[in-house]
């Protein structure tokens, strides 16, 4: 197997292998992982669809597109001729026979599917021809990843990562957030429980009501709203309120 880090969580559209001085593997898997987890399949790719699919990978051949945003498939090869040096596998994750659920309109079922932080190529087992030919391994001359940053639904261009920096989300001044996958509000913004743009692209951060007491809140699952961090020497929900012992200026209200 062939396993890279992406070093952050990217929303993985293709991949494409392409093999060395070596025959293609009877099976090829495609697996995903994210936060140090366990290895999850993201489509199956096969010489021949109607036997090896449940042969090497216990699930059933598919006929036709996804029916669902996480559909895991199994196929036959795209791009690839099984038994010359040089194949090419390829496997798409957005159009496969018509086009993926959930694509259209970014759904959360969908980006959760491809969103991967380490991709794992699996081979699984030797062809015909290589069993003819003594085959013992497999080498990889060439490995394209095409995807997008994970934003979250709240920027539409991101800084490219570099071997330093990781990729920066241009998070749209309107959404109020912030992070380098615009993951959560900016620190006057809690008023609201965080919610990803994808099922409801409407969604922005809030701001808490905090009288300019206040640098930062936090919301409050029970009070349903943004609890400010006062300063000043004021208190409560909204700083409206001076600290034990504090009197009120009354220059400044």
């Amino acid at each position: 197997s062939l396993e890279i880090d992406l070093r952050q969580v990217y929303e993985v559209f293709s991949v494409q292998i392409r093999m060395g001085r070596s025959f293609a593997p009877r099976g090829y898997a495609l697996e995903k992982m994210i936060d140090d987890g366990s290895y999850v399949p993201l489509e199956y790719v096969v010489e021949t669809p109607e036997t090896d699919c449940v042969a090497l990978f216990g699930v059933n051949s598919a006929l036709g597109p996804p029916n669902s945003a996480d559909a895991v498939l199994c196929r036959g090869y795209m791009d690839a001729s099984p038994g010359s040096s040089g194949d090419t596998i390829r496997i798409d994750l957005i159009f496969t026979s018509g086009l993926r659920p959930g694509v259209t309109d970014n759904s959360v079922k969908f980006v959760d599917f491809v969103s991967a932080r380490n991709l794992r190529f699996r081979f699984v087992g030797f062809t015909a021809d290589a069993t003819k030919a003594n085959a013992s391994q497999f080498t990889v001359a060439e490995v394209q990843v095409r995807g997008r940053c994970s934003c979250n639904g709240f920027a539409s261009t991101c800084d490219v990562a570099t071997d330093t920096e990781p990729y920066q989300c241009g998070c749209t001044a309107e959404s109020n957030t912030a992070g380098a996958s615009c993951d959560r509000c900016l620190p006057l913004f809690n008023n609201a429980s965080y919610e990803r743009a994808l099922d409801n692209p409407s969604f922005a951060c809030q701001q808490c009501s905090c009288n300019n007491s206040a640098d930062s809140c936090v919301f409050n699952a029970t009070l349903d709203r943004g609890v400010c961090n006062c300063t000043s020497n004021t208190r409560g929900i909204e700083c409206t309120e001076c600290r034990v012992n504090v009197d009120r200026n009354p220059d400044t209200g």
